[in-house]
């Protein structure tokens, strides 16, 4: 088996329940303060029958919504994509490569397996999601899926333990799959304990990194577009993920018409997010975005300056300017060509009339 087995511990009785207990009560509020996060690893597999090179293979990793790792044909290497996942250990990465290869060989037995049992197309087109979570209440939670020409095939049944059909057509691929008790068990192994290993190790060196913290950076920008007017609170360069942005309007009562942006992973670790709110002209000052975030020791508050010019209000004026400039041009030139027809037209009156 590829991987690595979890070390079981055993809680002793007598003299060491304190220390137990104190540690019970540790991991309680760990677990409520902690974060949700999620490993997901996607794998793509594209064969043709009339293709006599290589065929197509790629996997691809995220953390929390972050590209982090990437294995393909062409360089069948695990490779560490930030920076900050450069320091995990190289045996890690051997290890990983290992499991890529692996599973590059039997994904393309699958898909020439699929190939000559139904549909007799010239290719086929496989792919697999994997991964798990680690949920807020520190529960986790794991999933595989696979699919085929892009609809879905076959799922990893975490009730009955085995394999099971998506579609009708997948029956006898699942059936044999089942009969290898050893991989079942295989791919369990690795959604329930070695992919909350990986988890726990990447958010380690992620967390080392940051510190465990990086304060949000907030700058506030005025958009307009359509005769409207609108706000954007964009707050960046924080980590942990979780944040709460808000747009208060004299202070106290909460603005409406908010348009709230998903937070996006930065490309070194960091998340940011856009909060925007439709304003009417000239009240602009009276709306402050406020963020809450664990690196902050209080709220942070951030308002729109009229002495600081935005890049789309740059881009809006100098559009503004150039298509003046651009009017300005056109009716000098039809005035100076309206001119000139006059004068020729009297000058061709005068040559044309009799004396």
């Amino acid at each position: 088996m590829l991987g690595r087995d979890i070390e079981e511990t055993s809680a002793k009785t007598g003299d060491t329940m304190y220390p137990i207990l104190i540690f019970q009560i540790f991991l309680l509020f760990s677990s409520v303060l902690a974060e949700r996060h999620s490993l997901a690893y996607y794998f793509t597999t594209i064969w043709s029958s009339e293709d006599q090179g290589n065929p197509f293979h790629q996997v691809v990793g995220s953390l929390d919504g972050e590209q982090i790792l990437r294995y393909t044909i062409d360089d069948p290497v695990v490779r560490p994509l930030p920076e900050w996942m450069k320091n995990v250990e190289p045996e890690h990465w051997r290890e990983l490569t290992e499991i890529a290869k692996h599973y590059e060989l039997r994904h393309l037995t699958t898909v020439r397996l699929l190939n000559n049992t139904q549909s007799k197309t010239s290719g086929q087109t496989y792919q697999v999601r994997f991964g798990c979570d680690i949920f807020e209440d520190g529960a986790t939670g794991g999933y595989e899926e696979f699919g085929a020409n892009g609809k879905d095939f076959i799922y990893l049944d975490n009730i009955q333990r085995k394999f099971a059909p998506s579609a009708d057509e997948a029956r006898p691929l699942t059936e044999k799959w089942n009969r290898r008790r050893g991989s079942v068990k295989r791919q369990f192994f690795y959604k329930d304990e070695a992919c909350i290993q990986w988890i726990e190790k990447y958010l380690s060196h992620r967390n080392d990194t940051f510190q465990g913290r990086a304060q949000p950076i907030v700058k506030v920008e005025r958009l307009q577009s359509n005769g409207l007017t609108k706000l954007r609170c964009h707050a960046y360069g924080f980590y942990p993920q979780t944040i709460d942005v808000k747009w208060m309007k004299n202070g106290s009562d909460k603005a409406s018409s908010v348009e709230k942006e998903m937070t996006l992973p930065n490309p070194d670790g960091t998340y940011q997010t856009f909060l925007t709110v439709e304003v009417q002209p000239g009240e602009e000052d009276l709306y402050t975005c406020v963020l809450d975030h664990s690196s902050l020791e209080m709220l942070l508050k951030e308002k729109w300056r009229m002495n600081h010019i935005n890049h789309t209000e740059l881009k809006n004026r100098s559009y503004h300017r150039m298509i003046s400039f651009a009017a300005a041009v056109v009716s000098t030139v039809l005035l100076v060509g309206l001119l000139y027809a006059c004068i020729s037209g009297r000058k061709n009156r005068a040559s044309t009339e009799p004396d």
